[in-house]
């Protein structure tokens, strides 16, 4: 879904090394920025 509509990708940090991850989506370069996000449901509909 990442990246159909942000033309970005998301890593999740406890099945893979983040920072290895970014080294494979860069081709080996570092990354020059990294957003963390934890994404809580905030409000829930009955």
């Amino acid at each position: 879904m990442a990246k159909k509509f942000a033309k970005t990708d998301a890593i999740n940090y406890q099945e893979v090394n983040a920072g290895e991850a970014l080294k494979q989506i860069n081709g080996g370069r570092d990354h020059d920025a990294c957003i963390n996000a934890d994404l809580v449901q905030l409000s829930t509909r009955d």
